[in-house]
């Protein structure tokens, strides 16, 4: 029994050349057609469609609001405070804070007089807060007291000279000097002499070049001083040498401490009964001076603090003699012992 599906049959390979060349023929006759249209039709204004564009993506990073900002006292300077203001403006706008924010964030940032201030003023919008703020603490100077803060202003002790170098600049920028001019005042500020000498012989076409000699000197200065010091002065030393040996080839004079005399009970009954012994300067070029009386030195026998020796004759060496001429039973001439007013000097003459 035949089936009713006929058998499918592939073409021929001139039968699909045919087929495709007929394909062709009517796609040609379709473009044709729709030209010819569009030249016909007239020509319609397509308006230009642009895309809606993207949001970018808003970063922020979250400052630490706590310290990022310093209080505020009213009692700065003009340009502290025309800083202050502009930083908490900037902290603000960048944060895009609102109103309310705004004027919380200032209350809890000033103090003193600025808080006084704060607290008398209504403020509706931001821009006259801000307004209001340079109308009372940025004041202009007047010249003169730029002049003067110019002339006063130098490098304070232990003051890095690269904040000193900017806040001198800033005083010659108020008054719109030249880069001469600044130039003088920078460099008669500076507190180092030798780096003064040194940056004032140099070359200098504006403030870079000014400022880039003043980090040279200080860099080569803080490499000396860490080379050099470490290892301790030398010349101190060698100066400190020739000191010490200098010393013994001068006369040396050595003098004997005094010292005082042994307190006993001896001494102290001697002394109720005699005079304190003087003291005395024997020199080596004075004659010694001797005592008749103790046989000592240093004195002579009217201040001698011992008991008086009987007195002897001369002639015969016999004590307890009142002496006078004529009453030795020795014979012969007597000595002058006998005869003298006082025993301070005891002169002895022989007979002739």
């Amino acid at each position: 029994m035949p089936s009713d599906n006929p058998t499918p049959v592939a073409p021929t390979y001139n039968q699909l050349i045919e087929a495709v060349r007929t394909l062709t023929e009517r796609l040609q006759i379709l473009e044709n057609v729709s030209l010819t249209q569009q030249a016909q039709s007239p020509q319609l204004t397509i308006p230009n469609v642009v895309p809606s564009a993207v949001p970018p993506i808003d970063y922020r990073i979250l400052p630490d609001v706590g310290t990022s900002i310093w209080s505020f006292t009213g009692h700065e300077s003009n340009s502290q405070a025309e800083d202050w203001i502009n930083s908490v403006d900037g902290l603000a706008q960048v944060n895009q804070w609102p109103l309310r924010h705004r004027l919380q964030y200032v209350r809890s940032h000033i103090s003193q007089a600025a808080r006084s201030w704060f607290l008398l003023e209504e403020f509706k919008d931001w821009d006259t807060f801000v307004q209001s703020f340079k109308t009372t603490f940025v004041r202009a100077l007047r010249k003169a007291d730029l002049w003067r803060e110019l002339e006063s202003r130098t490098q304070k002790p232990n003051e890095p000279t690269i904040d000193y170098f900017y806040a001198k600049l800033g005083l010659c920028r108020s008054l719109d000097l030249p880069f001469t001019d600044t130039r003088e005042y920078v460099i008669e500020g500076l507190r180092s002499q030798p780096l003064t000498d040194w940056v004032y012989g140099r070359t200098h076409s504006n403030r870079d070049d000014l400022l880039s000699d003043i980090r040279d000197w200080e860099r080569m200065r803080a490499k000396r001083k860490e080379k050099f010091e470490s290892a301790g002065p030398m010349f101190p030393k060698l100066r400190k040498q020739k000191s010490t040996t200098e010393q013994p080839s001068a006369k040396s004079i050595s003098v004997a401490p005094t010292v005082p005399p042994k307190v006993t009970s001896d001494t102290i009954a001697g002394s109720s009964k005699s005079e304190r012994e003087p003291k005395t300067d024997v020199s080596s070029n004075r004659p010694t001076i001797y005592c008749f009386n103790c046989r000592g030195t240093g004195h002579i026998s009217h201040d001698c603090p011992k008991p008086r020796r009987p007195m002897k004759c001369s002639n015969c060496s016999r004590t307890r003699f009142e002496g006078c001429v004529g009453q030795c039973d020795t014979g012969g001439r007597v000595g002058r012992t006998h005869v003298a007013r006082s025993a301070t000097y005891k002169l002895l003459k022989t007979s002739g």
